[in-house]
């Protein structure tokens, strides 16, 4: 409170106007470190407004957010220019931001290109805004099949059971908080969990063996970024998990690969994978010189470098623009086998129409409604 000037008296002042224009009451007596990314959007948005600043900058505040959470940061946007704050926002998702612009400026490699008023931005043909290489102007609906339950990977826990097949995408969906990410930790055996077991073709699938098959790209990719290089990045992790599949998984999924899998396509090399998403001409940079937008898709495709049967991604393309999405689209589809099962949390609704095979309610992966906890009412 010393650093932001400001007395005891004016800043219960403004945590009091705060809570009342802001809907996140109930996140302030969590840990930080225990919110989705999707809250800490939220919260950070509010403690931007607490600092009483004139101007606000803001990076792809909707990154990570469900439907319902751009609803409420749409609605905090407003305010805040009520309020006669004068805000500048770098954005891929344009749809919320329509009817709340003044201005729309389009940047290329590092240059303003166009600066358009928000009537004449909206009156662009559709053909122009792909050339651009901008996302829709208007909410992107979803409509694939739902998840049918049924497959050789089994999830049990008391409430009923939850499975899925091999060779298929799925699109993990559901609001902030629900528990999107810890789901994707439970099945990849980074987290266990009391009373839940696992099996794989009607065997047990204990947590080292589910460690063993997975890999994940995580929300905060700078936590799985280690090498020297982006090209040494793309070997970590690959040497030696082909000979832990086989020692620690032998007698559950061999026989089966054998079985299924007599034509599936070699694996994806190197080289094939860097190009793929624009990352050839990086590969001596040190990933953390690297953009956000590079790193996130560094370890993507480094993740698709390794031996694994059990996919994880979380948030694949947050803060992605059209082209790189299509891209990360593309490359998922054609990366996807029949020994391999491709798990994807987002709330990207326009990603998931373009690479999933079907959709998945995290409110009813077991049958019943599940609960957030402790979470705000409107996230």
């Amino acid at each position: 409170m010393e650093n932001m000037g400001l007395d005891r008296a004016e800043m219960d002042r403004r945590i009091e106007e705060l809570l009342s224009i802001f809907p996140i009451e109930k996140l302030l007596g969590r840990n930080i470190f225990a919110l989705s990314g999707g809250e800490k959007q939220i919260l950070a948005l509010a403690s931007a407004y607490l600092s009483g600043c004139p101007f606000l900058v803001l990076d792809e505040p909707s990154s990570n957010l469900d439907e319902g959470s751009i609803a409420v940061l749409k609605t905090m946007l407003h305010t805040l220019k009520e309020k006669g704050i004068t805000i500048l926002i770098a954005e891929h998702r344009l749809y919320y931001l329509m009817d709340l612009v003044d201005r729309v400026v389009f940047l290329e490699k590092g240059r303003l290109c166009k600066l358009f008023s928000k009537e004449d931005f909206l009156a662009l043909p559709e053909e122009n805004i792909k050339a651009m290489g901008l996302r829709a102007r208007t909410k992107p609906s979803l409509s694939l099949p739902e998840w049918k339950n049924e497959g050789a990977l089994r999830y049990y826990k008391e409430e009923g059971f939850a499975s899925f097949s091999f060779g298929k995408i799925y699109g993990i969906v559901g609001e902030n908080g629900i528990g999107k990410s810890t789901f994707l930790r439970k099945l990849s055996g980074l987290e266990n969990e009391k009373g839940s077991h696992f099996s794989l073709f009607g065997k047990e699938l204990r947590k080292r063996q589910r460690l063993e098959l997975s890999a994940m790209v995580m929300q905060d990719v700078n936590q799985q970024l280690f090498g020297d290089s982006v090209e040494e990045e793309m070997e970590l992790g690959k040497t030696g998990q082909k000979r832990c599949l086989k020692e620690r998984c032998e007698g559950i999924i061999d026989g089966q690969e054998n079985e299924q899998n007599k034509t599936r396509p070699h694996n994806t090399t190197k080289e094939e994978l860097l190009n793929a998403l624009g990352l050839s001409e990086l590969k001596d940079r040190h990933p953390m010189s690297l953009s956000g937008g590079q790193k996130q898709r560094l370890a993507l495709v480094a993740t698709l470098y390794q031996e694994a049967k059990l996919f994880f991604f979380d948030e694949p393309t947050s803060g992605m623009d059209q082209k790189n999405m299509l891209r990360i689209a593309r490359l998922l589809k054609s990366a996807i086998r029949e020994d391999r099962i491709f798990f994807l949390v987002s709330h990207d609704y326009a990603f998931l129409q373009e690479v999933a095979d079907e959709v998945v309610e995290m409110s009813r992966l077991f049958g019943s409604s599940q609960r957030k906890v402790d979470s705000c009412p409107l996230l």
